[in-house]
């Protein structure tokens, strides 16, 4: 991946952030703008960079998704 695209990647948050900020709220702008900014690339490589798409719920530990799919081990005791 060029780090161009990433930079765009990043600059589309940045444009989102802009957009949903209110200042009328009272809170400073960098604090809100970075989770959107680093949202937005985690969404890019989970959307376009893997080859194979897993639900979002099963990447969370103790899921129902992962409750129902995927067979639990015997623990060794």
């Amino acid at each position: 991946m060029r780090l161009e695209y990433l930079r765009q990647v990043a600059a589309v948050g940045l444009v989102n952030a802009v957009d949903r900020y209110d200042p009328a709220r009272g809170g400073a702008f960098l604090p809100f703008a970075m989770p959107t900014v680093v949202g937005e690339i985690k969404r890019h490589f989970r959307d376009r960079m893997w080859s194979v798409h897993v639900p979002r719920a099963a990447g969370q530990r103790g899921s129902p998704w992962l409750s129902r799919h995927v067979p639990r081990r015997e623990s060794a005791r």
